[in-house]
């Protein structure tokens, strides 16, 4: 029975040990890279001096925050955000899109 406790509270420890090395792996991560279009007002549209604004582009500012991440918001063209995201160009997409059988072919897991 004491065997079993103390692996119990060693195993906890391992796991507590374990995900303070991830939090502290990810607030030293490189910046995550975000894509969007920057054409589809309001959601993601390109302002003055080429800044990019919109329900999205707020969307992934607060995102960021909350993960206490470094981002980068980039533009890219619609025709190019999915194979884009799967050749690793960026991390991820904040734009507004719908399923299409085109979509459906690549696979960006």
């Amino acid at each position: 029975m004491l065997f079993r406790r103390s692996f119990l509270h060693l195993t906890a420890a391992g796991a507590a040990l374990l995900a303070a090395g991830r939090t502290l792996a990810l607030a030293q991560q490189r910046t995550v890279r975000i894509a969007t279009e920057g054409a589809y007002a309001p959601w993601n549209f390109t302002g003055p001096g080429r800044q990019l604004l919109g329900f999205e582009i707020d969307l992934a500012n607060d995102l960021c925050r909350r993960m206490n991440a470094r981002c980068t918001i980039v533009a890219q063209d619609w025709d190019g955000i999915i194979p884009g995201l799967a050749a690793g160009r960026y991390d991820a997409i904040v734009a507004s899109m719908n399923v299409t059988d085109q979509q459906l072919e690549y696979n960006c897991s």
